[in-house]
């Protein structure tokens, strides 16, 4: 989700190239992302909080997180179509890993966090099937 946050300014570019060839179609897609992006920051506060809540303490820092996570940062800053690729990546990565939440805590009755990850899987896919009209794959 951090490759995310880093990579906006692509987003935007992107969003920006789409209104000028009139493409309803990106720019919707691109606005998702772009929306998505700015709801991360809430989605990880949420889940530290429900760490927190079951009495374990979250990751907090960004090298700690940089370590553990799956999703690589991309270099390919001002390619708006590679950004947008990078993204779907990311979210496809983002979802498994949230499925396998998803199966946990419903293994562990927990559902607060069964309703998270439902939530953040339901919304996640939405903006891949967007961002994948968006790259007509």
């Amino acid at each position: 989700m951090l490759f995310c946050l880093r990579n906006k300014t692509a987003v935007k570019r992107a969003f920006s190239l789409s209104l000028i060839t009139g493409s309803f179609d990106r720019a919707v897609a691109v606005d998702r992302v772009n929306t998505q992006t700015n709801d991360l920051l809430l989605k990880i506060d949420e889940i530290a909080e429900s760490i927190l809540t079951h009495g374990y303490s979250p990751n907090h820092n960004y090298s700690g997180y940089k370590k553990i996570s799956e999703i690589t940062e991309s270099t390919q800053e001002s390619d708006g179509i590679k950004a947008i690729e990078d993204i779907l990546n990311s979210f496809r990565i983002t979802i498994s890993l949230h499925s396998e939440l998803l199966n946990l805590s419903a293994d562990a009755n927990d559902e607060g966090t069964n309703a998270l990850m439902s939530d953040y899987i339901r919304a996640q896919e939405k903006l891949v099937w967007l961002c994948s009209a968006f790259l007509k794959k």
